[in-house]
């Protein structure tokens, strides 16, 4: 059964567009912020600096494949805004300050907004495409 599950996980990823992909990373991170704030509510502070640490992996993935030369300001933004969460990422597992977390977390949502914006604002064919949007497929 595992085996189907992680075979069908590996279809839907590779059929995706990229801004979907990029989605996907954008809603684990939150996803991964938000299991932390838990496991600092609970005092597990193990739990919160592993789940902390996945999200500045992704975050760190966001910034790698960046594509500054095709996406230009975009990507320069996007960059500035990546490193400055994965900074706030450092400080919150270094002091446990939910205020990070929960910042970084907007700023994620808020990003993944305007990313769901621009995929809903394609044509249907559009969608399947893989458009320009700063970012490498190759990393």
């Amino acid at each position: 059964m595992d085996n189907r599950i992680a075979s069908y996980r590996t279809t839907d990823t590779l059929t995706m567009s990229q801004v979907d992909l990029i989605i996907k990373v954008y809603d684990g991170t939150i996803a991964q912020f938000a299991t932390a704030i838990s496991a600092y509510e609970k005092y597990d502070i193990a739990n919160a600096i592993d789940h902390m640490d996945k999200a500045r992996q992704a975050l760190t993935h966001l910034y790698t494949t960046l594509d500054f030369e095709q996406g230009g300001d975009v990507a320069k933004n996007l960059g500035e805004l990546y490193v400055f969460m994965i900074n706030q990422t450092n400080l919150a597992a270094a002091t446990g300050n939910r205020e990070f977390i929960e910042k970084n977390v907007e700023l994620m949502r808020n990003l993944r907004e305007g990313w769901a914006g621009i995929r809903d604002s394609q044509p249907p064919a559009a969608q399947s495409a893989q458009p320009t949007t700063g970012l490498s497929t190759t990393a």
